[in-house]
């Protein structure tokens, strides 16, 4: 999937996408994962603060274990794992979008292109 895709799923510019991936957090991605900035980046540099061991749904301990098996590049999917799930429920409350291109919302062939 590409960066616009994932932007797109997470509900955040791309380019958020592009920093985070690079192992910088946004805003964008610090609201979407539920806890500051700093504390996501600190999860990434290795360090684990309780704002991120709630958003895991964790206790401090085992979020710090959770941190110490994975390399930086791990704990990077596990903030886009986390992103994209609460891009995903947000959508899912939402519910289905009231009107598509092409009218109907009958499905992915209704876009009337």
């Amino acid at each position: 999937m590409s960066h616009l895709g994932i932007a797109s799923v997470i509900g955040v510019p791309a380019a958020s996408i592009a920093r985070l991936l690079q192992g910088e957090v946004t805003p964008h991605i610090s609201a979407r994962v539920g806890t500051m900035s700093m504390t996501v980046q600190a999860f990434i540099n290795g360090d684990v603060k309780p704002g991120m061991a709630q958003a895991l749904g964790t206790s401090m301990v085992a979020a710090q274990e959770l941190r110490s098996s994975l390399d930086r590049s791990g704990a990077i999917g596990v903030v886009l794992g986390l992103a994209i799930a609460a891009g995903r429920r947000e959508r899912a409350a939402r519910g289905p979008t009231a009107t598509r291109v092409g009218g109907g919302g009958a499905g992915p062939a209704s876009d009337g292109l």
